[in-house]
């Protein structure tokens, strides 16, 4: 089953057994066609731009994801949040709520950037397993200890 609804194109998976709606570069699925429509629906309420952006995974940058802003607000008096929906996640949220400071637009320069930081990574990666054989070669203090000594 296929229709098109208010622009977006829903269609049915009998292997997934649900409804999807592909929305910009991202997608809603639902078993429910009427709760698909719905969030069709909201989409138009909403008066938000909505942006494709790129988060590392992890604190500790174990790679990149590709998501899109669904929404943003104010998190305390310093604090920003945003949702950002995702495309395909297998066996994970389709939908996390980020720090907007962890959050940078999808484009060609930060693309790059963040593949310049992968291969800084990399080198202080090699340079801290140099540092560590290098450290395994220093000779160490042994006291020789009389079995009767007191401290």
């Amino acid at each position: 089953m296929q229709e098109i609804y208010k622009g977006y194109k829903i269609e049915y998976s009998d292997f997934k057994q649900t409804f999807s709606a592909k929305i910009g570069d991202n997608s809603y699925a639902n078993v429910n066609l009427e709760k698909v429509r719905k969030h069709i629906d909201d989409l138009e309420k909403k008066d938000f731009e909505r942006v494709n952006v790129l988060f590392e995974k992890g604190w500790r940058g174990k790679g990149i994801e590709k998501g899109m802003v669904t929404s943003a607000f104010k998190e305390g008096k310093y604090t920003s949040s945003c949702w950002v929906s995702y495309e395909e996640r297998p066996g994970k949220k389709t939908r996390t709520k980020e720090i907007c400071t962890r959050v940078y637009l999808d484009n060609e320069s930060n693309r790059q950037l963040f593949a310049d930081i992968a291969a800084i990574r990399s080198e202080i990666a090699k340079l801290n397993e140099k540092e560590q054989t290098t450290r395994s070669l220093l000779e160490r203090y042994e006291p020789e200890l009389l079995e009767d000594s007191t401290f």
